[in-house]
């Protein structure tokens, strides 16, 4: 009886013989590093709970680090400039720090703690209406 080959390649796909049965070769894509931090975490989970579609189709092809690394950069690149308007707003400078660090941790800790709440919600959406083709797809 003729022995069978441990590898074939048919039709550009290759397979591996494990026991009696052949079975394809395949690997996921690599995918990019990961670097995410909270608002990609905030994405994850939001995509792995309510779009479960979106969440398989974006692993399977290889961009879930992809797109949670563009969405956690983008939603720290919003606080940046809205934590920078509302400190330009209230008139806290980087010269008050530098003059009187405690009365500037005050004045900052002061006005920010009744925003806490409305921040929070505005980086959740920010997170969710980052890509808003995808938001049209889905």
């Amino acid at each position: 009886m003729k022995e069978l080959e441990q590898r074939i390649t048919e039709n550009g796909i290759d397979y591996v013989l494990i026991g009696d049965y052949y079975y394809p070769d395949l690997e996921l894509p690599k995918d990019e590093e990961p670097h995410y931090g909270k608002y990609g975490s905030m994405r994850l989970d939001y995509i792995k709970e309510y779009k479960k579609g979106l969440y398989s189709s974006l692993r399977m092809e290889g961009r879930l680090i992809r797109h949670l690394n563009e969405i956690d950069d983008t939603a720290n690149e919003q606080m940046e400039i809205l934590v920078g308007q509302m400190m330009q707003c209230q008139e806290i400078t980087e010269d008050m720090k530098s003059e009187d660090w405690l009365g500037w941790l005050g004045a900052r800790q002061k006005r920010f703690a009744k925003m806490v709440t409305y921040l929070s919600t505005i980086k959740y959406i920010i997170v969710m209406l980052s890509y808003p083709k995808l938001l049209l797809r889905i």
